[in-house]
């Protein structure tokens, strides 16, 4: 190549200083895994009356509801925003949760 005026390739350099927001280079994601209790119709409607769910660190009540419906049939025919309780009291969506809380769906009932 005598002549050749061509600039030394430089896509070594360019590369290491690129990161793609597809990959993070943060550290493990951290989950913790509630107990989900269903109970009368809700428990017939999915087949069980409890299951552990696992959700990213800081999920509240409504990333829970969206976790489950997002699974499909049959837990697509929950509310979407249930009676819910955690730890036994009563709850709104935007309650945070911790490990091994205890998150109760509480289905309508009518009386008379």
């Amino acid at each position: 190549m005598t002549g050749s005026t061509a600039k030394p390739h430089r896509l070594a350099s360019t590369t290491a200083t690129r990161r793609s927001p597809r990959y993070p280079t943060a550290g493990p994601s951290v989950t913790l895994s509630v107990n989900a209790l269903f109970f009368a119709s809700y428990r017939d409607l999915v087949g069980t009356g409890q299951m552990p769910v696992e959700l990213g660190e800081g999920a509240t009540v409504a990333d829970l509801v969206e976790e489950l419906r997002s699974r499909g049939a049959p837990f697509d025919a929950l509310p979407a925003e249930p009676a819910v309780a955690v730890n036994r009291t009563y709850a709104f969506l935007d309650e945070p949760l911790s490990a091994d809380d205890e998150v109760a769906f509480i289905p309508p009932v009518a009386g008379g």
